[in-house]
């Protein structure tokens, strides 16, 4: 059917589609559930121990794998293409170091490549949460107490009443739709504007990640323009419309460039034959499974090398039997994967990016290595991760 199948649709399972198709080869992406974006905001981390605001090009040595700069450097200036491409707007340029943002509890979290509706800085600075009354996760009071408490930086807050339209049913997707009519942006413009009096002038305005699905961007700038003062979004709890927004943009980007899309659950996945619970049945000449685990509603890899459905709590493969998957000991392209199937995904193997606050670097590693075995990286010659790291600084 396909040269490469791709089980997920989570952000390795994209990003794996958007370097396939970059070289003109067939793949093709079967999922039945969103994938894990619409669980997190959409950024993604390099290295950030302990939330250290560090430089995270002189950690190489601390990553999963062991890859060259040049070669780390050229993964994370695809991410951005491709996300650029599909008109997610981040920074042309990939980051020297990490910034700082804000979590949905008002703690701050240190992040390397950011959709630039998301408040960012270098360092900590005063700023102003909105919340809204009707909006449960917006607790503005709250998420202003704790960041002053955290960074010892001046903050301040306002809780707006709900709009005419509001029902108590609204919850983060419905406040987005309201956003993204021109009702919504001119209810939103009044409020603030009633209190915009008392929001010191050089402050930041943080709103929270409601403000549309679709006119996110332009409704922070009609804001900034209006209000003559920047004006960004914090992140909420799940779903999170962050995610959403780069999901729905690099989907319909990828089906553009010509990527199918089939909605079914793979229960089966043995030398190439993938089989789908409705018994449609192909052989690729690849598979690649993009975890996500419970997540993402995705086949799940154990550190066994066993392929679980957690939904159903029963195996449907195995990656090379009888070997188990580290990715503390990973080292050639060998140790990972056979010619017919490899993995990719921050959760592969059991690793918990988030202890190193490496969650974009696991995906981008992992997508990397997928891609080496099938061939795809090989004409960059960059698909030997014995070589030394020699690189200390960006």
């Amino acid at each position: 059917m396909s040269a490469i199948t791709i089980i997920g649709q989570g952000p390795a399972a994209l990003l794996a589609a958007s370097f396939i198709q970059e070289v003109q080869q067939d793949c093709v992406i079967v999922a039945d559930s969103e994938g894990s974006l619409p669980l997190w905001s959409g950024s993604f981390d390099f290295h950030a121990p302990s939330d250290d605001i560090s430089n995270p090009w002189s950690l190489l040595d601390r990553q999963p794998l062991m890859l060259p700069a040049e070669t780390w450097a050229f993964l994370w200036e695809s991410l951005v293409g491709f996300e650029r491409a599909a008109g997610i707007p981040v920074a042309a340029d990939i980051p020297s170091h990490n910034w700082w943002t804000i979590t949905c509890t008002g703690k701050s979290k240190s992040v390397f490549v950011v959709p630039q509706w998301q408040y960012v800085q270098k360092t900590f600075l005063p700023v102003w949460f909105i919340g809204f009354q009707g909006l449960a996760d917006s607790m503005a009071d709250f998420q202003c107490h704790t960041y002053q408490q955290q960074t010892g930086v001046d903050a301040g807050f306002h809780v707006l009443p709900n709009p005419t339209p509001w029902t108590p049913s609204w919850g983060p997707i419905r406040w987005a739709s309201y956003m993204d009519t021109d009702e919504g942006l001119s209810w939103l413009l009044s409020e603030i504007q009633k209190v915009a009096p008392e929001i010191p002038k050089t402050w930041p305005i943080l709103l929270p990640q409601v403000i549309g699905r679709r006119r996110a961007e332009h409704n922070l700038q009609a804001l900034t323009t209006a209000l003559g003062q920047m004006v960004f979004e914090y992140p909420l709890v799940t779903p999170s419309l962050g995610g959403m927004r780069i999901r729905d943009r690099w989907v319909w980007y990828l089906k553009k460039q010509g990527v199918p899309f089939l909605t079914g659950r793979a229960i089966s996945v043995e030398k190439g034959w993938v089989t789908l619970a409705d018994g449609r049945q192909w052989h690729s000449d690849h598979v690649i499974v993009a975890t996500g685990g419970i997540l993402g509603g995705g086949l799940e890899v154990m550190v066994d090398g066993r392929l679980r459905d957690p939904l159903r709590d029963t195996v449907v493969g195995r990656m090379p039997p009888g070997r188990a998957i580290d990715l503390y000991s990973w080292g050639q392209p060998a140790d990972y994967g056979t010619p017919e199937m490899t993995a990719c995904g921050s959760q592969c193997g059991g690793w918990d990016p988030n202890q190193d606050g490496n969650g974009g670097a696991m995906i981008l590693a992992t997508v990397w290595q997928s891609l080496c075995r099938t061939g795809i990286f090989s004409n960059l010659g960059s698909c030997n991760s014995e070589r030394s790291v020699t690189h200390v600084g960006k």
